[in-house]
């Protein structure tokens, strides 16, 4: 009886290392095709977890129109932007939106940095998409009250009549946000580069009550730059594509249409509140247990 067992495992053992010899080996492909796929499972996973903080930040961020608490911002449930870049040390920064009436009021970028600060580990910068001042409270208990709107909304010359459906719509807004281009340039001296638009829209929106049909938020990248293209309904049921700009940047910025500059900002010496922009860093007391 002893002997049959033995006698069995033997034949187990040795049907098992004929199996694995007959088992090719991984190829240098297959071999990195594993590795690669086990780096990019890793690279999502820190993705979805770096995007749930940072909703939890944008989710404590509170906007809306001064004097109207009936126009509070509604925050888009998922964000309209997502980087992360080396050189500047930025672990993973998105870029969030909120909305009054269907219409986009304000964005924000939150970045977190590995600068080795707690005082410098997440940044904010938020721009208003807005006809009117807003107010911002941030979840750290600070508050800031832009001091002038944040976006002009003006006739946009020489457009197109609107295509009837939405693919022609939409076709057409990014040609219109083609016209438009912008730069960043040092303050005292010829240094100047070229924002590269991103080709697809950030955001597309309509809103009834203010007689928006369709719009689209377009961007460079970085969101450095920001447009706004909206079809308008006037009355007679006329409609007229009209535009809007704005920028996200501590450097002087210029931007053109059709080569000729219709808008500018300053050069910003670092994070303060501006007139209608804002970029501050969090402090580390906001992450304290209450």
């Amino acid at each position: 009886m002893v002997r049959s067992i033995g006698l069995v495992i033997f034949i187990l053992a040795f049907s098992v290392s004929l199996a694995l010899a007959a088992t090719p080996p991984l190829t240098d492909d297959a071999a990195d095709a594993t590795r690669d796929a086990a780096t990019e499972t890793g690279r999502t996973k820190q993705r979805d977890e770096s995007i749930k903080v940072m909703r939890q930040r944008a989710t404590a961020t509170k906007v809306q129109v001064v004097g109207q608490e009936n126009q509070t911002g509604e925050l888009n449930t998922q964000p309209l932007l997502y980087f992360t870049n080396e050189p500047h040390r930025i672990v993973a920064g998105s870029l969030w939106g909120w909305s009054s009436g269907g219409r986009p009021l304000a964005i924000c970028k939150i970045e977190q940095y590995d600068r080795g600060r707690p005082d410098q580990t997440w940044l904010y910068c938020l721009t208003s998409l807005s006809e009117e001042k807003i107010d911002v409270k941030w979840r750290d208990g600070e508050s800031w009250t832009a001091k002038e709107p944040g976006i002009v909304i003006r006739d946009l010359p020489d457009a197109p009549p609107p295509a009837e459906d939405d693919r022609g719509r939409l076709r057409q807004m990014k040609d219109l946000s083609r016209r438009l281009s912008a730069m960043d340039f040092e303050p005292n001296g010829p240094g100047t580069s070229q924002f590269r638009l991103l080709t697809q829209p950030l955001w597309r929106y309509s809103a009834a009550e203010s007689g928006i049909i369709d719009g689209s938020v377009f961007a460079t990248e970085g969101a450095g730059a920001i447009y706004l293209i909206e079809l308008h309904k006037r009355a007679g049921s006329q409609l007229q594509w009209r535009y809007g700009v704005t920028a996200m940047s501590a450097w002087a910025v210029s931007i053109k249409l059709d080569d000729k500059e219709i808008w500018k900002k300053p050069f910003t010496a670092g994070p303060a509140p501006y007139e209608n922009w804002i970029f501050r860093w969090e402090p580390p007391v906001a992450d304290r247990p209450k």
